[in-house]
């Protein structure tokens, strides 16, 4: 089963994924699918993704650099950050919705996730 969410512009389709993959895991899935893991480069792409998911945990197409700067796989430069439950800027951290709110990880732990296709 999937979740569905048509994002304006009209070039973009988020694609909620209800297995709990790690964050890695999640991104080679929607790559399997010849699609990627979700970019949600700004506030209102975000709150849509909560929604599609219902509120439930999912991974983010988002991780933090070596030099602590939170990036969207996309490239672009991910604000808001999460909240960041340690501040060790030696950890690979990634980022998910957790409880309702965006917060931090490490890959490792089963979640949902969001793809995106772009058109």
């Amino acid at each position: 089963m999937f979740y569905f969410l048509k994002v304006y512009p009209n070039d973009k389709v988020f694609v909620g994924i209800p297995d709990r993959l790690d964050w890695f895991q999640s991104k080679q899935n929607c790559e399997r699918l010849g699609w990627k893991l979700v970019s949600a480069e700004s506030p209102s792409l975000l709150d849509r993704t909560k929604t599609l998911m219902q509120h439930k945990d999912f991974w983010l197409g988002a991780y933090k650099e070596s030099s602590g700067v939170w990036r969207w796989l996309s490239g672009v430069l991910m604000s808001p950050s999460p909240f960041e439950n340690d501040h060790d800027q030696h950890t690979n951290k990634y980022a998910l919705f957790y409880g309702g709110m965006l917060d931090d990880a490490d890959w490792h732990y089963a979640n949902m996730h969001v793809c995106e296709i772009t058109f």
